[in-house]
């Protein structure tokens, strides 16, 4: 959660400054956010109803919950080598799209394997302590990284892609972790949507 939240925040961040650059407009922002949470939402349920279940059993736990880590790196590796608006609102729908209607629902698949009081302790931290850490922390790097250092859009993407390619790895390991803590206890508790 806590990589998670950092990629978001860097492409959120460097959303903001890109489009009130590129839009002067304020009435324009608000359409053109509106428009671009429109197809996020779209995309998402689309996901979720016609292919999650499919890429389960096709691919397997482990390979889909590192799948958007694994595409956000390459998303920013992108951003870093085509800086620009187009890009960086692609790779931040992707993030989006992935996040609402794949990370999601496989993060908490990963909940099936505990008992019932230490689902909802680990999940209450982590969605509230864990998450708006994350969210001060990367505002904190970035802005040491942007402002601090002065490494500007290509800089952050960089950074962005490491942060994305070392969630893609915990990803694994924790995929890894629940398929075989799945296989051991049965049946019952192995998840499948």
């Amino acid at each position: 959660m806590l990589l998670l939240t950092w990629v978001s925040t860097f492409l959120y961040l460097e959303q903001q400054a890109l489009v009130a650059d590129t839009i002067a407009d304020r009435d324009a922002r608000t359409e053109f956010f509106n428009r671009i949470d429109f197809w996020v939402q779209a995309g998402s349920l689309a996901t979720q109803l016609f292919l999650f279940g499919r890429l389960f059993r096709w691919f397997g736990f482990r390979a889909l919950i590192a799948s958007v880590p694994v595409a956000m790196t390459f998303g920013y590796a992108a951003l870093a080598l085509f800086p620009g608006f187009a890009v960086l609102v692609a790779v931040m729908m992707l993030r989006r799209i992935g996040e609402y209607s794949i990370t999601r629902p496989a993060r908490d698949t990963l909940y099936t394997v505990v008992s019932r009081e230490e689902k909802y302790k680990a999940k209450s931290l982590i969605d509230t302590f864990v998450y708006r850490g994350g969210d001060a922390t990367a505002a904190s790097v970035h802005a040491v990284l942007s402002s601090g250092i002065g490494l500007g859009l290509v800089g952050v993407a960089w950074f962005g892609a490491a942060v994305s390619a070392l969630w893609a790895l915990v990803a694994l390991r924790l995929g890894g972790w629940q398929e075989r803590r799945a296989l051991s206890a049965g049946p019952r508790s192995a998840a499948s949507p």
